[in-house]
């Protein structure tokens, strides 16, 4: 669903990154949790809808789960990869040399799109749309565009700021956040109930992550702020204390990870399918991503 890269220099070094085992939680259609790959070599993943994708400490991608648009089976080869992020039925890949790597469902366009061109560093998906920063700090959004006349226009791709100055981004169904060198957000797409509207307007953040309907952002502190969607407990549960790494929102759920190596699981658990019960309670985990019914993590032996 996302790639928050924050440091471009070190994107391609895999062999300074942790690495461990995946752990999936939660939904279990299409074998997104039975199916999970084994082996202690991973360094990040990447959850969506009915696809999960993973990238090894050598470089070499793994990918699971429904496969109804080639995007399990036409995983690219290669031991040249520093990045993935994981589509609704679709999935990408970052390269070492800064070039984007799309497979699965073209549904629109989001994979025949794909920038031809080098220098990105880091990538987001979204529900109609995909985001990749450039060596420059300047976004670049593709997809399914309409007329620029028409009411229809993709506005996740039309309204993606300009200028540059950015160093992560993050990507959901119907909006887009990106993080400038200066600890400010930005927020585009369509406002629903406050995800791009509620924005915080201060500085001093350090990661984003876009759910379906609600949003993240964690402060150099390590606390988190929360906005949107908070039917189910998505914003009003988030955790109050310090201490968190990273953070991941989901559909109703959201996951964080704290410094040392634990996992805190809030909101609700859609379809009964325990995706905030079931997170698993040990430490020395290293990655996690939300997906919309199911989750997966890292974690080091």
């Amino acid at each position: 669903m996302l790639q928050n890269t924050q440091n471009k220099e070190n994107a391609s070094n895999l062999s300074a990154r942790s690495a461990g085992e995946l752990v999936a939680w939660g939904d279990d259609s299409y074998n997104k949790k039975s199916d999970t790959p084994t082996g202690n070599n991973f360094v990040e993943v990447s959850a969506e809808r009915n696809n999960s994708v993973a990238l090894r400490s050598d470089g070499t991608i793994a990918a699971w789960g429904r496969d109804n648009e080639n995007q399990i089976s036409g995983t690219p080869e290669g031991n040249d990869f520093v990045a993935v992020a994981a589509g609704r039925n679709y999935n990408l890949a970052l390269k070492e040399d800064g070039s984007i790597i799309a497979w699965g469902s073209e549904y629109n366009e989001l994979v025949n799109r794909t920038p031809t061109d080098k220098g990105y560093f880091a990538m987001a998906t979204g529900g109609s749309h995909n985001v990749a920063i450039k060596q420059d700090g300047s976004l670049v959004s593709w997809g399914f565009v309409y007329d620029e006349e028409d009411d229809f226009v993709n506005i996740h791709v039309r309204d993606t700021p300009k200028g540059d100055g950015f160093v992560a981004v993050s990507a959901n169904m119907d909006h887009s956040l990106a993080l400038k060198e200066d600890g400010t957000i930005v927020a585009w797409g369509r406002d629903i109930l406050g995800t791009v509207d509620d924005v915080p307007k201060d500085s001093n953040f350090t990661a984003i992550s876009a759910g379906v309907r609600h949003n993240l952002a964690l402060r150099e502190d390590g606390t988190i702020v929360a906005w949107g969607w908070d039917v189910r407990g998505e914003v009003s549960s988030t955790p109050t204390e310090g201490g968190f790494i990273k953070v991941s929102a989901g559909f109703d759920q959201s996951l964080a990870l704290k410094e040392d190596g634990t996992i805190v699981a809030w909101g609700h658990s859609h379809r009964d399918q325990r995706q905030v019960e079931d997170t698993p309670t040990d430490n020395g985990f290293i990655d996690i991503s939300s997906g919309v019914f199911h989750n997966v993590a890292i974690r080091t032996k």
